[in-house]
């Protein structure tokens, strides 16, 4: 059986999509989240552009708010939440020069 390579090679980069659209930054670091249900410590453990995973410091649901860290904030909704874990999307995505 004979391939081409070049054709296979352009097949793959055109039917493969990112996952993501932009890289994360693993963390690790505290942060604020002030939200309607209060404000609360939690860990930024991944920072993205579109938005953050943090863990939350006490348990409840969120319904999204303003997260704080190392003199940034930025406003997100809930993209997921899983216990205490939680993934913001950021209504503005956040500059790069945060990262």
């Amino acid at each position: 059986m004979f391939v081409h390579w070049g054709r296979m090679a352009a097949a793959l980069q055109i039917d493969h999509q990112p996952r993501r659209a932009h890289p994360r930054l693993r963390l690790g670091i505290p942060a604020r989240l002030l939200s309607l249900e209060g404000q609360q410590c939690v860990t930024l453990v991944d920072l993205s552009q579109s938005g953050a995973r943090i863990v939350l410091g006490a348990p409840g649901k969120i319904s999204g708010g303003l997260l704080r860290w190392l003199g940034f904030e930025a406003f997100g909704d809930p993209a997921w939440q899983l216990g205490d874990e939680l993934a913001l999307r950021f209504d503005e995505p956040i500059v790069p020069a945060w990262l």
